[in-house]
């Protein structure tokens, strides 16, 4: 579902007009916050808040930006679901095994 509306949050930047700016909209700085944004774009939490989702993470850091943002929607949009978290290693890093026993 979140590769289907992947387009939505792509046309986030050119839908929204910013203040002053004509067709940007205005983003937050931090960088954590623009990540929540996005995700909030592109997966509505209306379509999941009441399922239960299973993430899969890696550890490597857009695995924890993304974690991170899901957590903080969960929170913010409530709902009966849940999320789990799975943890994959793909082994491509060699710092992988630190990011499992983390």
């Amino acid at each position: 579902m979140l590769v289907e509306n992947n387009e939505s949050a792509s046309n986030l930047e050119k839908e929204a007009p910013a203040k002053g700016c004509g067709s940007k909209p205005e983003l937050p700085r931090n960088a954590t916050a623009r990540v929540e944004l996005v995700l909030e774009a592109a997966w509505n939490p209306k379509e999941w808040r009441d399922a239960n989702v299973v993430l899969a993470v890696s550890g490597g850091a857009d695995s924890v930006a993304l974690l991170r943002a899901m957590a903080f929607l969960k929170t913010k949009h409530e709902g009966i679901g849940s999320v789990t978290v799975a943890h994959l290693d793909h082994q491509l890093r060699g710092q992988s095994k630190d990011d499992a026993a983390w």
